[in-house]
């Protein structure tokens, strides 16, 4: 579809080959070590019977004393077939551990200043000064572990913004415009800092964005995709998904905004 299926089918297949092995061997160890438990239980087994049914003639043991014998033998041989998984479930879980709490431990790159403000309230001005920015690098933003597989097929985005600089007056209108990779959505992702800039600044009211507390800054700002998107629920319970004590007034006047108020109040 793409324009190149044969390549990325031998990546896919080279790398399900080996998953494939690293199951096929597994699974292999399971059993060879399940067949070892199967052995030694059968052997015991048979070696009770052999040796006790001699003492059990020779009136050396009774019979009742070697049934119970056997019986713990196989009361035994049920919790040695079972260590036989426990290997395996052990790894797994320490591995799943290990990558769990490397998430948890993981720094987030934005974070909130000790004395950082609040956003002002009322209208909001947008400035823009020299801004460059980069893309972190994935060894940056991702895990340590994952990065050790993926290092060969990462690449470098370069300088996605040179230089940058405009204005946004409150209660004006402003487009970006441009190809596509121009940097457009990039700019929209610095906006409520979902990344820092590399160099230069935004401000807001004048306010350089690293000063000011992040979940103030993204309460102040709203977002309309191209592509809406409904939960399968009421109106009121989408319209309370970004504020969830948002008084009935809040939630019309934000309609109105909107300018579905009157399709609103025409649904049965």
């Amino acid at each position: 579809l793409y324009g190149n299926p044969k390549s990325e089918s031998s990546t896919f297949s080279a790398r399900a080959r080996k998953v494939a092995n690293i199951g096929i061997s597994i699974a292999l160890l399971n059993r060879l070590f399940f067949i070892a438990l199967t052995s030694i239980a059968a052997i015991a087994t048979a070696f009770a019977y052999g040796v006790g049914g001699h003492l059990t003639i020779n009136k050396q043991i009774s019979l009742g004393t070697l049934l119970a014998i056997t019986a713990l033998l196989a009361r035994l041989y049920g919790p040695l077939t079972a260590l036989s998984n426990v290997r395996v479930d052990v790894m797994t879980a320490l591995v799943s551990f290990e990558r769990v709490f490397e998430v948890l431990d993981l720094e987030p790159m934005v974070s909130d200043k000790a004395d950082a403000k609040e956003v002002d309230s009322g209208g909001l001005s947008i400035k823009f000064e020299s801004v460059r920015f980069s893309y972190p690098k994935a060894e940056e933003i991702s895990l340590a572990s994952l990065e050790s597989v993926a290092k060969p097929e990462t690449v470098d985005s370069g300088e996605v913004l040179k230089g940058i600089s405009f204005e946004v007056l409150p209660s004006t209108m402003t487009a970006l415009v441009g190809s596509s990779g121009a940097g457009k959505t990039t700019i929209s992702a610095l906006l409520p800092r979902l990344y820092d800039v590399t160099s230069g600044s935004i401000k807001i009211n004048g306010i350089d964005l690293r000063d000011l507390q992040v979940n103030s800054l993204r309460s102040s700002i709203g977002v309309v995709t191209q592509d809406a998107h409904m939960f399968h629920d009421t109106i009121e319970a989408n319209l309370r998904y970004a504020k969830v004590d948002a008084s009935e007034s809040e939630m019309e006047k934000a309609c109105q905004d909107a300018q579905i108020l009157e399709l609103i109040n025409s649904l049965p």
